[in-house]
């Protein structure tokens, strides 16, 4: 399916966004690095709703063992 191939092309993806912060041309390091930090923090704020979610549904669980 095309999820699983888009799936299997994230590590070309990223190298390929790695070697954009070696470009010669300033504006694309500089939109390359800016790329970087906004999956960075996506990935840490996602992180962090999981968690987060896993706790809830923790608690839920619990509670309905106890009634």
């Amino acid at each position: 399916s095309a999820l699983n191939r888009l799936k299997c092309s994230i590590t070309k993806a990223t190298d390929g966004l790695i070697k954009l912060m070696d470009s010669s041309r300033e504006d694309i390091r500089r939109l390359a690095c800016k790329d970087v930090f906004e999956y960075i923090i996506k990935s840490i704020e996602l992180e962090n709703i999981e968690q987060r979610l896993d706790k809830v549904e923790r608690v839920v669980l619990e509670r309905k063992s106890y009634k």
